[in-house]
Formats: structure tokens, sequence, C-alpha cells
């Protein structure tokens, strides 16, 4: 699961201790116990600018990987210029991304911030505070407004807001808007804020004392209504987006919308087109400002076009071209002529479009979209037609260098096999199900070597990212459903339950034989396992259980193995149960990080020598111990986890011994069911109960 979005909820950073780091080079340091360690992070993206950090480390078995980091005095250069009033947003102030939800239709941001000023990436309002603030805000329509407005003489300038400010305070505002001011050197008498009063009665301020080329400044500002004004009888022209989108449709046609720079008539219209399953084409906008109250032409040269005018709401051009085989170019004239836009598409850019229509045709009852033209077809005469001597033939076209094609084969042999209505007699059962043996044994021997090699699929070259199970689930796992889980479906378990048994095997005698089988059947019979017990949900019963014959393991062999997982074991009780029992002493005894050793032992071995603070120094070198666990996991794991992201086990918190280690799921309990949205933009590291559990570093 790639995301971040968990880390930013305050109940998640209250939970957290928060280090101090520094981007430099593209690549994040953290200063523990006085040195700079090189950790991962979780969203490569926010290693663009060499910058100083705060974070919090998550420890996978791959190693340390840094969450929530957040920019300190950060600057940012233009968001976008007007070659007509010289530059629009053009100060260098921090920018900040806002967390979102929606609740019944209705998109709200939220925004968070320390002292300084700052601005939002979505709507382009500034602040200033003197001290941390939490604000949200919500766009609003002008519609509602327009009898008000006309009364004064107005009418919209810019985006309308409803602000809120949760926490803090908010010294200034700047609120945006989209008036283009070229030659107009004294017209903040021209300009207007409709804002709320303490009545609750909408009121217009129409005097602006601090007017820029693209916002209105506002001294501790009233809310939550706020919105920029202009005067009737100003002669407007406004800074605008030009949106393109490529339909859906059978030909190609796009839809190509003239509005202006204000971010929730962009919402609208993103959110309409996706409902289309329209795809945007990014092309830059108009770089001078347009007239609002003229009329536009759009022409093409592209051959037999025929563009119309869509009048919505919101209005935009319908652009259908029957054979686009090359580039054409699109022009944007006023009613004089005049172009105020062009842009040139490439063949490139709307060829897609095509192979799109063919996969759905191919795909349109359910099944899964492929790249490979030819699979897709195997797939949809076995599936669909039930004609198996055609699906055979097409799979075995489709089968090259590359297991995730090779599977199909095995999954016509399948599929003919489940096939109640077809009478096979036992020799044809027999004969198909080696077929269908064979064929996953060559699609794993395919998947085996595929590691670090590149796939040649449709002429196009490809990385294997992830390694292919499906071989190995083919044949040992007969009865999977169209349905299943995309990643191991359900049958999975009851498959290893199958093959686990009820008791240990008669030929084994040993002493502790009953206590693993117990575990075999807890499926926490390796420190995978374990690690896994509170995703499964497991009661504190459960967990008092494995956590009693991990122990009880231990007392007999005395081995750093089911040491380990006896630890890990009294972890996941004492984080999701709390439990009073006594934490084992034996945890002193792991060894520093080894490339021998496993990677559940060494990043065990990570979390108990960790300095409780960062100046502390650790036991051993911090530096070589995260290398030591990156060897170990990609001597274990690599071939088979490969680019695929691991989620963090755990963070570091404030408290001492086994109890500063804090379990993932210990934050996650504290959300809605939808935790993807949390981790995506690590809005769960903003929430204080989080802020207050773990341990915040600092690094360079």
């Amino acid at each position: 699961m790639n995301n971040d979005k968990m880390c930013k909820d305050l109940r998640v950073q209250k939970n957290l201790l928060a280090f101090e780091g520094v981007v430099r080079n593209c690549n994040l340091f953290a200063t523990l116990g006085g040195k700079e360690i090189m950790v991962n992070a979780n969203k490569r993206d926010s290693l663009w600018i060499e910058c100083q950090v705060s974070l919090y480390l998550g420890f996978t078995i791959r190693g340390l990987v840094a969450f929530g980091i957040r920019t300190k005095n950060t600057k940012q250069g233009p968001l976008k210029s007007c070659a007509s009033c010289g530059g629009v947003m053009d100060s260098s102030w921090t920018a900040t991304t806002p967390d979102w939800r929606t609740e019944h239709g209705i998109l709200t941001y939220m925004l968070q911030s320390e002292a300084g000023q700052f601005k939002c990436s979505v709507s382009g309002l500034r602040w200033v505070c003197k001290k941390k603030v939490t604000f949200t805000y919500q766009f609003r329509s002008w519609e509602e407004h327009r009898q008000k407005l006309n009364l004064v003489h107005c009418k919209p300038g810019g985006p309308l807001m409803d602000i809120t400010v949760i926490d803090g305070e908010l010294d200034e505002v700047y609120l945006p808007h989209w008036i283009c001011i070229d030659g107009f050197p004294q017209v903040s008498d021209k300009f207007a804020v409709l804002h709320k009063g303490q009545s609750g009665n909408l009121m217009c301020r129409l005097i602006v004392s601090d007017l820029a080329s693209s916002h209105v400044r506002l001294f501790q500002p009233s809310f939550p209504t706020n919105g920029v004004l202009v005067t009737y009888g100003f002669p407007v022209k406004a800074h605008c987006n030009v949106l393109i989108y490529r339909t859906n449709q059978k030909q190609l046609t796009l839809h190509i919308y003239v509005i202006l720079w204000d971010p929730q008539r962009r919402q609208e219209v993103e959110q309409m087109e996706k409902a289309r399953k329209s795809k945007m084409i990014q092309k830059p906008n108009p770089q001078k400002s347009l007239d609002t109250e003229a009329s536009f032409i759009l022409t093409t040269d592209a051959d037999a076009a025929e563009i119309s005018l869509v009048h919505g709401p919101p209005k935009f051009f319908k652009v259908f071209i029957k054979n686009a085989n090359s580039d054409f170019k699109l022009t944007l004239g006023d009613e004089e002529n005049h172009v105020v836009w062009t842009c040139e598409i490439s063949k490139d850019e709307v060829s897609p479009w095509l192979l799109g229509f063919v996969k759905d045709m191919l795909t349109k009852r359910g099944m899964k979209v492929e790249q490979n033209p030819v699979k897709a077809l195997a797939r949809f005469y076995y599936i669909e037609i039930k004609d198996y001597n055609k699906a055979e033939r097409w799979a075995k076209e489709a089968k090259k260098k590359n297991s995730f094609v090779a599977d199909t084969l095995g999954q016509v042999y399948k599929n003919q096999l489940k096939n109640k209505e077809i009478s096979l007699k036992p020799r044809d059962i027999l004969q198909l199900a080696t077929k269908a043996i064979q064929s996953f044994k060559d699609e794993e021997r395919l998947a085996e070597n595929e590691y670090g090699a590149d796939m040649a699929e449709d002429g196009k070259t490809k990385v294997s990212n992830i390694f292919n199970i499906r071989g190995q689930f083919g044949y040992l796992q007969p009865d999977l459903r169209k349905d299943d889980a995309p990643y191991i479906s359900r049958e999975v378990s009851e498959c290893y339950k199958k093959y686990v048994g009820d008791s240990p095997p008669k030929h084994l005698k040993e002493k502790c034989d009953d206590v693993l089988q117990k575990l075999k059947e807890k499926l926490s019979v390796t420190s995978a396992g374990v690690l896994s017990c509170l995703d499964r949900k497991y009661t504190e019963a459960d967990l008092q259980e494995i956590t009693t014959w991990w122990k009880e393991i231990y007392s007999i062999k005395d081995t750093e193995t089911s040491l380990t997982d006896y630890i890990y074991a009294h972890i996941m009780l004492k984080n999701i149960y709390s439990s009073d029992a006594k934490s084992p002493t034996a945890f002193r005894q792991i060894t520093p990080p080894s490339p021998q050793n496993a990677p559940e032992l060494n990043m065990l071995a990570l979390l108990l020598k960790w300095p409780i603070v960062s100046e502390d120094k650790c036991v051993f070198d911090l530096s070589q111990s995260i290398q030591h666990m990156y060897s170990s996991y990609e001597h274990t794991y690599k071939t088979h986890f490969r680019s695929r992201y691991l989620r963090p086990l755990f963070f570091i918190g404030k408290g001492q011994n086994l109890d500063r280690i804090v379990h993932r799921r210990v934050l996650e309990n504290l959300f809605p069911a939808d935790l993807n949205s949390y981790w995506d933009s690590e809005k769960i590291f903003q929430d204080p109960m989080i802020q207050k559990r773990l341990l915040q570093i600092e690094g360079w």
C-alpha cells in the first residue's frame, strides 16, 4: 500500500515520536546518536528540494522508512505566470498540500502549519500566522449570492470559500483572484470582498487597501465566507485555464473547456469528465488573460473534423475527428480573429483510445483488462465462449518469456477441468490435469528467472516488478474463483489448513511437536506469521496462547529464532491489549544485525537497541546495522517481493524497552475502514494522539 496520508492525522502524530532530518542530493538523512543515517522515504516526491524536514520512522523487514515528511522553511517559485500582468502567485511562500475528505458530496480541505507564511497548492489561498494553526475550507457557489451582488453592483473576481479556524489564529489571509490588473495602476477601488459578519449576514467590504496581481490581503480576517469581487464597469480580463479531455467514445472525441482560473469550476469539470471515463490531455494555458465578456471560436487543422459548442453547464467545445492518423493543431481565437491560445496534439496522445476500445470489447463482461490482446482473446474464449480449443491455440500464441502471460495456458486447462457441463473420459481428465500441472510448473520456473530481467510483451519492454505466485497456486489450489481478492484469495488459508492437518506427523517425536502443530494451525509458526497476527485480528486469548506456546518452545530449544518469535508474540499482545504480563528479560540476548541473520531478527535487534532520544549513542553502529538489515532482506525476500510496497510493521514510541515498540495496527485502529487515504498523504501523522505516542527524530 503506497500511502502516507495517515501520518498527517493529529491523533497519529500524538502517538509517534518525530525525528529531524534533511534532504540532500535527493536522499533523506536522519540525525541519530549524533550521526547522519540515510533512510528510505515512503514518498519519493518529498525529496526533490534540499531542505530540513521532520519525519516519523517506520520499520519494515527491508529497513527503515520515513513517513510524514514535513518540510521546514521550504521555498517554491511561481505556480504560473501571466504575460499581461507580469506574474500570478509569484512569491516564494511555503507551498502546502491540504488533506481532504468528502461528506455528502462536499469536499472539505484541511490545512495545518507552524508559524510562518504559507500558500495552499489547491486553492492558491495564502496565510500568515505567528503560531501553529489548523483550519478548513470549502468551495462555495456564487450563484446563491447573485441577487446581493447585483445590489452592490459587483461580480465574482475569485473563488468563494468558507474558511473555519479549528485551532490557533490567522493573522493575515490573502484571498486569490483571477482578475488581470495589467494597465490599471490604481484599481483597488474596483475590488471588494464578500464576507460573513458577526450577525451571520453576508456583507461586502467595498474598500480594499492591499491588492496584488493575484491576491487581496485581509488583516485579522473575519470568517467563514470570503471571496473577491470586482465592480461593474471595470473592463475585466481574467486568467483562464484550457482543459482538454479525450472521451471514451468509439471515434476520437475531445471535450475542450475554457474556464476562469477557478479551482471549484475545475473540480466540477474533472469530476464530470471522470464520470464519463475521459482522460485528460495536459497542455499549457493561455499566456495572456482573456476578456470574460468575449466569445471564442475553436478551429483545427485536422482533416474531416467536426467542432460544435455544447452549452452545458458548463459550456465546452466538442471536437470529433474520424481519422486521427497524424498530429493536429487546436487554435482558439476571439471575435476579431486574434489567436489567444493554440496547442499541438500528437497522434500518440490520442492513439491509446483505440487500444482502450478493443480492451473494452474483449473485457466488457467483467474480465480483467489485459495489456496483451492475444492473451485477452484466449481468456475471452475460455471464460465466456467456453471454446477451449481456440483458447488453447491463442494461449500458446501468447506464451512468451513472461510468467504472467504463460499463466493463461494453465488456466485454460484448469477451467476446462472445472467445467461440469463437459463430459470427459478418465483418460482425458488425466491428460488435461497433466498439461495443467506442467504449464503451472513452467510458469513457476519463468517467475523465478524473471527477477532483474526485462520482459518483452506486445513489442514493449517491461520489468517484472512483482513475483508471480499464480504458478504455485495454480495446481495447489484448483478451485480459485473469478471474483477472488487480487492478492491471495480466501481459499489459500483453507488450502494451508488441509496441508498442515490437525495433528503432527507420526514420524515426529520431539517434545515441542505438539506445540508447533498448534502454532501451524494458528498460522503463527514463523516470524512472518507472528507478525501478521494483528492483521488477522486475533483475540486476546489467541495472542496469549501464541505467546505461551513460543515461550515454551524457547525454554526447550533456546535458539535465537524461537526467542525472536517469543518476543514478537509478546509485543503483539502488549500493543493491542496492553497486557500486564511481565516483559521477557531475555530480549537483551538479541545480537546486533548481521547479513547472515533473518530479516525479522535484524528488525527486532534494531528496535530493541534503538537510542531512547536522538542524542543517545547506540550500542552498535546504526548505519552499518541498517545496511546489514537491507542486505539480509535482499538475500531472503528480494526475489519474491521485488519492488512491492512494504507496509511498516512498527514505529518507535516514547516508552521504555518493549513498551516503546508501536505496531502499525495500534495507529490504524484509531481510524475508519478506509485506511488507504490516510496512508497515501500521511494524514495519520497529523493526529495529536499519534504525535504524542511516537518518537520524532532529527536529521539533515
